[in-house]
């Protein structure tokens, strides 16, 4: 059949058509269909069979198909067991069209939805509106100053440093040791949005600390241009 359709197109003009070209978008076209309705399948079922669910994001995910986007974000709370492969997948495929589903539909899922509130859930949600612009610079702040008190810091620090807010930073200076590990050293990676002087100023101490990441972290943010 595919042969028959290059030949009839011979006809209409000069140009050249490649088979392997047409095998690869017919691929495609039918791995887009057979993804989409075994994922709307699997969302259906109750109750979801996870390990389906992630192997489909996942694979949509390496094929950088933005067919399950609607449909995964439609479902997320029947999703939040592989959040983490929907997130993973949003930020795969990231496109205009993603992130205008993302940004209308995510803010609602944490504040309406009983799963929205568990820490996994925010965290995951946090890392993409940190890494991709999910939401307004104001909103992103306000839904991090929202979230779990145990997850709060490390991300403000790390909307602070994408946003530079460099008033936020100068403010954890004095209090930035009073945090855990994972807090401490978001602290000290969003220093890098401080100016030069500035940040080698506040770093040097510490990139002599006893505490081997934290001196890591001070002695790289230290050295950047």
């Amino acid at each position: 059949m595919i042969q028959e359709a290059i030949a009839a197109a011979g006809h209409y003009g000069d140009t050249e058509i490649d088979e392997e070209e047409v095998l690869e978008e017919n691929e495609q076209k039918i791995a887009r269909k057979a993804l989409l309705a075994t994922f709307k399948s699997c969302v259906e079922r109750a109750p979801i069979h996870l390990g389906l669910a992630r192997y489909l994001l996942r694979r949509a995910a390496s094929l950088r198909l933005r067919v399950l986007v609607r449909p995964a974000v439609e479902n997320m709370p029947a999703l939040t067991p592989v959040f983490r492969e929907l997130v993973q997948y949003l930020d795969r495929v990231w496109h205009s069209e993603v992130q205008e589903i993302v940004s209308d539909a995510l803010p609602g899922f944490l504040r309406d939805d009983p799963q929205g509130w568990l820490p996994y859930v925010q965290d995951w949600s946090l890392w993409l509106v940190t890494k991709r612009d999910v939401l307004t610079p104001s909103r992103a702040v306000a839904l991090a100053e929202k979230t779990d008190p145990t997850l709060r810091v490390r991300h403000r620090a790390l909307l602070a440093m994408k946003l530079k807010q460099v008033d936020w930073i100068r403010e954890q200076k004095e209090v930035w040791m009073n945090f855990g590990p994972r807090e401490r050293r978001a602290i000290l990676w969003a220093a890098s949005a401080l100016s030069r002087d500035e940040r080698r100023a506040w770093l040097e101490p510490i990139a002599a600390s006893t505490d081997l990441v934290d001196a890591s972290i001070a002695i790289k943010v230290r050295s950047l241009p």
